[in-house]
């Protein structure tokens, strides 16, 4: 975990260009802003949601709701972050 301790700024927050640095992921299919609280057993990200994104436009038009196959990527990118937190040297090794 040390190397990804390294990106963590002084709140011990992970930004957008850290994590990807970490993930191979990028717009518009990043769905994490910013990682919160990282251990070895437990990780907190927050993606900020504008209401403007283009999936709100036809699902549940007129009320819109995140999908929640975004949803469970986005857990699956966090799910990841906290693995990949685990490994030494985890940039050399497929994850």
């Amino acid at each position: 975990m040390n190397q990804i301790n390294e990106l963590k700024n002084e709140k011990g927050e992970i930004g957008t260009k850290e994590i990807k640095k970490i993930i191979p992921y990028d717009e518009p299919f990043l769905f994490i802003d910013k990682v919160i609280n990282l251990s070895s057993n437990m990780i907190v990200a927050v993606k900020n949601l504008t209401g403007k994104e283009d999936f709100f436009k036809g699902h549940f038009v007129g009320f819109p709701i995140m999908p929640g196959a975004l949803t469970v990527e986005g857990m699956g990118q966090a799910a990841t972050l906290l693995v990949r937190s685990n490994i030494p040297n985890h940039q050399e090794k497929d994850v």
